[in-house]
């Protein structure tokens, strides 16, 4: 009989997940951390059903022109360009309860999580121009420097897989929280404006003319909208 008290006392005080996380049909995202670091971008994703469980977000963010870092006034001028993604996603069956997190996020006892793994392909393409000095060779023992501007195309195409989970912030409002880990092949290409067949560049080691397969880490957090 004790034994039988003590079960029902442990499932009457278990916590209740709260109902409202549940797999939106549609969604509505801001990224806010997509503002940070080297190329910051004001970037929106819009997030659909497929099936049960199973939905697709796509993911387009506009570069900004800002000057982050101090050298970016001559390495990383007049920034242009574009990130953008498409992520297939697989959703939990139905939210779980995380209270370390769950007292983090929000003081609510109901409030869950519901966690989610992601296949994300992605394509960028940012823009930006650089000044360096150049030495060349005007033979016969001859050799000047010329300062040139000129701009490099760096292209972006790459898949990730993503975790991650939602939970309830505010209001209509969920908070989607992910990190991401894949491969992504670069292409550096400078424009006309380079001086050709120089001896020597001179400035920061940063690449002008790359190709290869690098690794891509992402985390992010998004602010959602949706209908359930």
């Amino acid at each position: 009989m004790l034994i039988a008290l003590n079960l029902k006392a442990q499932e009457y005080y278990q916590p209740e997940v709260d109902s409202q996380l549940v797999v939106p049909k549609f969604a509505v995202k801001v990224v806010p951390t997509q503002l940070a670091w080297r190329f910051p971008s004001v970037t929106a994703a819009i997030e659909h059903r497929l099936g049960n469980n199973f939905n697709i977000e796509y993911r387009y963010g506009s570069i900004l022109p800002w000057d982050v870092f101090e050298d970016d006034v001559t390495y990383f001028a007049d920034k242009s360009g574009f990130k953008s993604s498409v992520t297939l996603k697989v959703y939990a069956s139905e939210p779980q309860t995380l209270s370390g997190l769950r007292g983090w996020l929000n003081r609510n006892p109901r409030t869950g999580i519901l966690p989610f793994i992601g296949l994300e392909l992605l394509f960028n393409e940012i823009n930006y121009d650089r000044t360096r000095v150049f030495r060349l060779d005007c033979g016969s023992g001859c050799e000047y420097f010329e300062k040139a501007t000129y701009g490099i195309t760096r292209q972006d195409i790459g898949v990730r897989w993503n975790i991650g989970f939602l939970t309830h912030l505010i209001g209509p409002i969920d908070l989607e929280i992910l990190g991401a880990i894949g491969f992504i092949n670069q292409d550096f290409t400078p424009d006309a404006r380079r001086p050709e067949n120089f001896d020597r560049m001179y400035g920061r080691d940063y690449d002008d003319e790359f190709q290869g397969i690098v690794p891509s880490l992402n985390f992010s957090f998004k602010l959602m909208y949706s209908i359930k």
